[in-house]
């Protein structure tokens, strides 16, 4: 197995919220689809190289869609499923401008627990890359779990990626598990500047960069900052039609940089591979909306 994703499962449900008043009633098209971290592991299937799933899914009607979604699209399920809470659940406000605001229930993701892991021990450390979200960390129910595969993971010589998810689940801890076992960072502006605690993004970069091997800071539409052994390079994207929701976009360019990494490509190339898949994905969220 070349990748294993280690995260969080949720349906998503996009609500357009543009030009909704308070106390009215709107009817429009609300897209339901397969979400959290497995969106990286989707993609990889997608492009082509091998990609299981590690998570925790509700005993319900949304984690059986879940786990059928992980089959359609070619990826290995290594989902638990609990009987006592309800799969992951989490609506995206989105703005007329593309940017958009998440509520999330985590439901059965706050009870992945290290059994779920061990589990799946033998299968995860045959991968040459593990890949794991800070959505993952976001419950202290999970650190046990999670600290006992990246320790087992270092042994084994696993290559182990981490994106921190969003800026304000941050903590003391996330600085303490890149610091000891992450060999790629991939994160954006926001991250970057909390994480680091500096202003400018090359000291940004040059900060995290005493952490791991690789730091890739995404810009939006302006591309991505690549950071190694103390060199910095800026790798731009084409533009991208206008999109109604950004949601996963983070997750789709991690799966194209991972694919670009397995096939031996350089960094650089690895990223234009990452943008690529960004764009593929914005192109095919943006259809549901038509």
């Amino acid at each position: 197995m070349s990748v294993t994703v280690v995260g969080d499962a949720f349906m998503d449900i996009i609500v357009p919220v543009h030009d909704v008043e308070p106390g009215g009633t709107y009817h429009r098209d609300l897209p339901i689809t397969c979400g959290g971290t497995a969106t990286t592991a989707i993609y990889v299937a997608r492009l082509g190289e091998e990609a299981s799933f590690v998570g925790k899914v509700g005993g319900d009607a949304l984690g059986k869609h879940f786990k059928e979604n992980l089959k359609i699209n070619g990826v290995r399920d290594m989902t638990a499923a609990d009987a006592d809470h309800s799969t992951g659940l989490c609506v995206s406000l989105v703005y007329r401008n593309g940017e958009r605001s998440m509520v999330a229930c985590r439901g059965a993701n706050d009870y992945l627990v290290a059994a779920d892991i061990q589990n799946k021990l033998g299968a995860i450390l045959k991968s040459k890359i593990i890949y794991l979200s800070g959505y993952l960390l976001a419950s202290p129910t999970n650190d046990e779990a999670v600290l006992t595969m990246l320790q087992r993971s270092r042994k084994r010589g696993c290559q182990v990626w981490f994106n921190p998810g969003a800026r304000n689940i941050i903590t003391g801890l996330f600085r303490d598990i890149i610091s000891q076992f992450v060999d790629v960072l991939i994160l954006n502006l926001d991250e970057a500047r909390h994480l680091s605690g500096r202003e400018k993004i090359l000291e940004m970069a040059a900060e995290l960069g005493k952490m791991v091997k690789l730091v890739v800071i995404t810009l939006r539409e302006e591309g991505c900052l690549l950071y190694k052994e103390g060199q910095s390079i800026m790798v731009g994207c084409e533009a991208l039609e206008t999109t109604v929701d950004t949601t996963g976009a983070g997750d789709a360019f991690s799966a194209g940089f991972i694919v670009g990494r397995l096939r031996q490509l350089p960094d650089i190339e690895s990223a234009k591979l990452a943008h690529q898949t960004a764009g593929r994905f914005l192109k095919e969220k943006a259809r549901l909306f038509q």
